[in-house]
């Protein structure tokens, strides 16, 4: 790691690592139990230890917490499925066939679903359908990774900060092959000589309360940000409406987003994430052909999200802006 990068990091609140280590399992709230678990998973993987730690949580809760243990079976289920172990998702969902699949198709993911499909339950749609979108995410992660890689084509990374605002590079974005928005992104005709119109992937958070509705067959990609969403999504539904609307759904691997989690010490934004990808595929950003813009990150310090297209909101507090900038600048740029 950077030296100037890691003397940047504060004892914030936000670290995972806090998080992780101040955790006591007989002091926690059945919730707290459950987020634990799924923070393991997401910010470190499906590693031998996560298992173990998620199996013990899983085994908390006892005979009075019957569905509480079984949402945290379908995280053990999602641990062993990324591990490429379908027989452990089995075993890890065997208690839930009590509750029935309607309770894992609310909590569980793509993969929790696909691994239904084993259990039996082929004749239910939507478990098919999960089961059929696993291998073909791994076809799209694969063409998406290739078209990232094609150092003929440029890149343009436009994040929401105001901070592009009257600079003009509208048209120098959109002269870009690829050109890659995030989440709320406007397309309003007030904001394109700064901002550009054109858009070939939609960077996007999963669920849909804080994400505006598109055609995301409009898109060659709809990349879901954060860990592999196939196995990480609370629940599959904006994965399977995505692909049912004629788009493409791509996702990030799940060992970027680790690796970037270990780097911060924070959970990070889905534009720090997508410019730290691209470092990792191409080199340098500017050798490599990638342009970014509308990216500032420390205009949110005061505790307010700051796009572009709208008027300031309330944050949730989930992101270090000032470590983002500082490995944005020491590290993918350094």
């Amino acid at each position: 790691m950077n030296a100037h990068f890691k003397d940047s990091l504060s004892s914030s609140p936000m670290s995972v690592r806090a998080q992780i280590e101040t955790f006591k399992l007989e002091q926690s709230s059945p919730a707290d139990r459950i987020a634990h678990a799924k923070t393991l998973f997401d910010t470190e993987g499906p590693t031998n230890d996560v298992v173990d730690r998620v199996r013990e949580i899983a085994g908390s809760f006892g005979w009075f917490g019957e569905k509480l243990r079984d949402r945290t079976r379908c995280i053990l289920a999602n641990v062993y499925a990324e591990r490429g172990d379908w027989i452990g998702a089995y075993r890890a969902l065997g208690s839930v066939r009590k509750q029935g699949w309607p309770m894992v198709v609310q909590y569980g993911s793509t993969a929790c679903l696909a691994a239904l499909h084993e259990l039996g339950y082929a004749a239910v749609p939507v478990i098919e359908e999960c089961a059929r979108l696993m291998p073909i995410g791994e076809r799209r992660m694969l063409e998406l990774h290739q078209l990232l890689a094609d150092r003929s084509k440029t890149i343009a990374v436009v994040g929401n900060s105001p901070v592009q605002i009257g600079r003009g590079a509208g048209a120098e974005i959109d002269a870009h092959d690829i050109v890659i928005r995030f989440n709320n992104f406007s397309e309003d005709d007030r904001f394109t000589v700064d901002y550009g119109r054109k858009t070939t992937i939609w960077a996007r958070s999963g669920g849909h309360i804080d994400v505006w509705r598109r055609p995301p067959g409009a898109y060659d990609f709809v990349l879901f940000s954060g860990a592999d969403r196939r196995y990480h999504g609370a629940q599959a539904w904006d994965v399977l409406e995505t692909e049912r609307a004629g788009g493409r759904a791509a996702f990030v691997p799940t060992r970027v987003f680790v690796e970037l989690v270990k780097a911060l010490d924070r959970m990070p934004s889905a534009g720090l994430l997508i410019l730290h990808w691209l470092r990792k595929i191409r080199g340098p950003l500017a050798a490599g052909g990638v342009s970014y813009y509308g990216f500032k990150l420390t205009d949110q310090n005061d505790g307010t999200n700051r796009h572009y297209f709208a008027n300031p909101t309330p944050a949730k507090g989930r992101h270090d802006w000032d470590a983002e900038a500082a490995y944005l600048a020491t590290v993918i740029l350094g």
